[in-house]
């Protein structure tokens, strides 16, 4: 259970950060076919200097005279306004579950040549009936009864527990330079 909320509290902060990665710098340069999506490259021109990781990444090859094959890359960079700092992230820790379970034993008993409702356990004959002081043993349906006590709806309903937690993320900023 520690890992599963875990795992959700880093794709959360996952979904955070790449909301953040909304700026885009987009260039045109001769075929590079060993760009990747999980790559992050620098670019820079006169004009421009960034440093983010590949967004889309699209190769055009041209069979025409005039046109050279080549490679769009489009940079998704971090972009955040002030700044902030970043919280470690844990798990929190389970919440207070109030409920007791019972615990009461079932009694499982043998009983020969009589029968009651109440009876639990092995119900069913001797072999050879006897009579013991005034009570003669007479032959019975054998069955095995075992009769529980019931088991109240708040131990058998689902319960949510609620817990929770706040962490900052900080979201850095990508290098991005533009003279103009």
């Amino acid at each position: 259970m520690q890992n599963a909320l875990a795992t959700e509290i880093d794709l959360a902060k996952t979904t955070i950060l790449s909301t953040h990665r909304n700026t885009q710098v987009i260039v045109e340069t001769p075929l590079k076919p060993n760009y990747e999506l999980s790559h992050t490259v620098a670019i820079s021109t006169g004009k421009l200097t960034a440093k983010g990781k590949i967004q889309i990444l699209a190769h055009t090859l041209s069979v025409s005279e005039g046109r050279g094959n080549t490679t769009t890359i489009t940079l998704a960079l971090f972009r955040s306004k002030g700044s902030a700092s970043e919280t470690p992230t844990y798990v929190p820790s389970r919440p207070s579950d109030a409920i007791i379970i019972p615990t009461s034993p079932v009694v499982l008993g043998s009983h020969y040549g009589v029968t009651d409702a109440s009876y639990n356990g092995h119900i069913g004959n001797k072999n050879n009936p006897r009579v013991i002081g005034q009570l003669k043993r007479t032959a019975v349906t054998e069955e095995f009864r075992v009769d529980t006590p019931a088991i109240p709806d708040a131990y058998r309903k689902l319960r949510q527990l609620p817990v929770s937690a706040d962490f900052e993320v900080f979201v850095p900023n990508d290098d991005l330079d533009i003279n103009l």
